[in-house]
């Protein structure tokens, strides 16, 4: 706000600057002290809203997924501690399909849960009915038909695990060997897994780096007899680093990175003491990508760098146990297959920048749009050969369920919700406030502004005056006698 106020002001320096600042001076987040500036005087005017009694709808999200329904579930808050019930609806388009009330027995928190159906379009609304805040009582959300993430393996070993995993209903799985593999079909994956690689044509090399340049996904698998000089060609093209010799000793994989982003999401808990699979043999690796999983010499067993992922080790039954460990390889792998086209979320925050993957092909001078009833825009986006990045931050300035468009065809629903940073209805009091000049409002701001104004310019009276009065002074010792 200081900054705001600075940029109006003028840059006068000898200029009077008094800054009316309106406010119910709510605190957001951990921030308890205003940001300041002393080239301006304030004055405050503090808002004490009439009740700080307020329900909030938090989240929602898919608790459990079934063969034919979703069960959604619904976290609300209060803005202190209630025992009352709150009625909760649920609307497809502008038709209510359950209704249930939320009991809040002396807490802040409730959740709720719906099931509603897993094969339907929903453009969702949850609203709930309370006398508080108004923009925290209803929630858009969207389900989409999810696209089939393609998944292209290039086999010059035992493909058998990836087969079993990616021949799931969420992926369109395809496989060749290095002989028979159609160059052509690379720019049509999402995620491509080179697996067993021993020599690496040029022409391949350039290939999956054009792919991966294009927004794609390329999962690395080596092999015991990998040309070293080929892979590390393609490892410098992905800023992967450079395989070194290979390492004949069995090691443990002992230690998960648990933040980073492709498993952040995926376990619960933070595992210390698993079944630790083990390999017989691994590839020293020179590089500063990100280690995802590290063997328990510190060495990393899975790197990633902008979406290229490496194995140091073979994964055949021969030299590891990691594709026999559920534990970890369904989850990464799986992990690996979902975040090459980014999942639509079922709703956006307004005011937070995301991105949202849509699996289409453009053609020159094509672009995305949203449209609802309201508003309509073209947000900022990146073209790649077989689907566009979309980004958002501060659009769209309403919230709501917004149709995306390719020219007038319709791809689907996005859903977008303001923060509820606002429904945390906690105030800075007068304390935090002492140092500057509280007001009960605007008029009593004024008005005080405008008398200092006047004591202020009697100054310049008194001066004349006095100027005035010297100069008859001066007058009358000069000419009367």
């Amino acid at each position: 706000m200081a900054l705001k106020a600075k940029n109006a002001f003028s840059e006068n320096g000898n200029a009077v600057k008094n800054l009316i600042w309106i406010s119910d001076f709510q605190i957001q987040g951990n921030t308890t002290a205003l940001d300041k500036d002393s080239t301006f005087t304030y004055n405050m005017v503090k808002l004490t809203p009439a009740s700080v009694r307020n329900f909030s709808i938090d989240t929602l999200f898919i608790d459990q997924r079934q063969p034919s329904t979703l069960e959604v579930s619904i976290e609300l808050s209060s803005s202190s501690t209630a025992t009352e019930s709150v009625p909760v609806s649920l609307y497809n388009g502008n038709t209510l399909i359950a209704k249930t009330a939320v009991e809040f027995v002396n807490s802040k928190r409730a959740t709720t849960t719906f099931s509603i159906p897993s094969q339907e379009e929903i453009e969702g609304m949850i609203r709930i009915e309370d006398d508080g805040l108004a923009y925290d009582d209803h929630l858009y959300f969207t389900l989409n038909r999810p696209a089939k993430i393609k998944v292209l393996a290039i086999n010059n070993a035992e493909g058998g695990f990836l087969r079993r995993l990616y021949n799931d209903e969420e992926f369109l799985f395809s496989e060749f060997s290095f002989n028979s593999l159609e160059y052509s079909k690379i720019s049509e994956q999402n995620l491509v897994v080179l697996n067993g690689a021993t020599i690496i044509p040029n022409s391949l090399v350039d290939a999956l780096a054009s792919f991966r340049e294009e927004g794609g996904s390329l999962l690395i698998i080596p092999a015991l007899d990998s040309e070293l000089s080929s892979l590390n060609t393609l490892l410098s093209r992905l800023q992967l680093g450079t395989m070194q010799r290979i390492v004949e000793q069995e090691r443990r994989l002992t230690t998960i990175q648990y933040d980073h982003p492709l498993i952040k999401e995926v376990f619960s808990d933070r595992v210390r003491n698993f079944q630790y699979p083990v390999t017989k043999s691994f590839f020293e690796l020179n590089s500063s990508a990100t280690s995802i999983l590290d063997l328990d010499d510190g060495q990393p067993f899975l790197i990633e760098n902008d979406n290229a992922y490496l194995f140091t080790a073979p994964l055949d039954s021969d030299n590891s146990s990691f594709v026999n460990s559920p534990f970890l390889m369904v989850p990464v792998l799986y992990s690996i297959g979902m975040n090459s086209l980014a999942p639509s979320p079922m709703y956006y925050t307004i005011g937070k920048e995301q991105r949202i993957d849509v699996a289409v092909q453009l053609q020159q001078d094509e672009v995305l749009s949203l449209r609802n009833e309201v508003l309509s825009f073209i947000p900022r986006q990146r073209t790649f050969r077989n689907k566009v990045a979309i980004t958002t931050a501060q659009d769209p300035a309403k919230d709501g369920t917004y149709t995306l468009l390719r020219g007038e065809q319709e791809l689907g629903n996005v859903s977008f919700n303001y923060s509820r940073n606002e429904s945390k209805l906690n105030y800075m009091t007068d304390d935090m406030l002492e140092d500057l000049s509280l007001n009960e409002s605007v008029v009593d701001a004024l008005d005080k502004l405008s008398t200092e104004n006047k004591v202020e310019s009697l100054w310049k009276w008194f001066v004349i005056f006095a100027l005035v009065f010297l100069g008859i002074e001066v007058l009358i010792l000069k000419y009367v006698k």
